[in-house]
């Protein structure tokens, strides 16, 4: 009896859509962000996150791609730039045909294996999928939870476009 109630517990939560959660890049990247003075650094914070850098090699590469310093970064610049640096870890690119938010982007978008640097209106963060452990199992690694990365909001903020990447995180 123990072993059908285990099995209907662990099929019931697989079935279930997994709860997107958030990492504040604010927070995370609050030292470098507060010593250099930076501000409207979304586009820095979503290259960190999604290319698995620091921040401080995220912050060249925008500067690079033509951000400047404490300013937001105009789209074409940030398109064109993550396509010509990137282009050996970028599978697709596409606007979505139906603006969403975080969790139905991993409902009906995101795939296993995957990260996605994601544009809002004027912004920009990542989805991705984490590297955790099974419920109640220290021992046992999983690959299923999914993040949100960027500001306290973007988990409501309508996406309009992706970049989809390799994860970096391993089974």
């Amino acid at each position: 009896m123990k072993n059908l109630i285990y099995i209907l517990l662990i099929s019931f939560t697989t079935t279930q859509a997994q709860k997107v959660k958030l990492v504040d890049t604010m927070d995370r990247y609050k030292f470098n962000i507060e010593r250099l003075n930076e501000t409207d650094d979304c586009t820095v914070r979503a290259i960190a996150e999604g290319f698995n850098m620091d921040y401080l090699d995220a912050l060249q590469i925008t500067l690079d791609m033509g951000r400047e310093r404490r300013m937001g970064m105009p789209l074409a610049k940030y398109v064109r730039g993550l396509s010509k640096t990137f282009y050996k870890q970028i599978v697709f690119g596409s606007n979505v045909d139906v603006p969403t938010d975080a969790q139905g982007f991993v409902d009906t978008i995101a795939e296993d294996g995957y990260s996605y640097i994601v544009v809002s209106a004027a912004h920009t963060f990542v989805i991705e999928q984490g590297y955790g452990t099974a419920r109640g199992k220290s021992n046992v690694k999983t690959n299923d939870k999914w993040f949100v990365k960027g500001n306290y909001d973007d988990k409501k903020k309508d996406i309009l476009m992706y970049v989809k990447i390799k994860n970096q995180y391993k089974k």
